[in-house]
């Protein structure tokens, strides 16, 4: 499998990688993929997937508010978050 990733393969490289990745993985595993740029995980990882756990979804997306570039037009829908 190629992963990890690198920051020199462009977006659908990496989008095609991480689907051939999942797609082997048992139906129970969550896969957590993180920007690890200017990622800081501050809980154990039990924490984060209770959490997960807890939101009853298959899919959870996240951003920290007000993110670095974010456009002006989506700053007031997103403030909430």
């Amino acid at each position: 499998m190629a992963l990890p990733i690198t920051i020199f393969a462009d977006y659908f490289v990496k989008v095609s990688r991480l689907r051939a990745f999942v797609a082997l993985q048992c139906p129970s595993t969550v896969v957590m993929v993180v920007d690890a740029y200017d990622t800081f995980l501050t809980q154990p990882a039990a924490v984060a997937l209770q959490r997960f756990a807890a939101m009853r979804t298959g899919v959870l997306m996240s951003a920290k508010r007000l993110y670095s570039w974010q456009h002006d037009n989506d700053l007031s829908p997103s403030d909430p978050l």
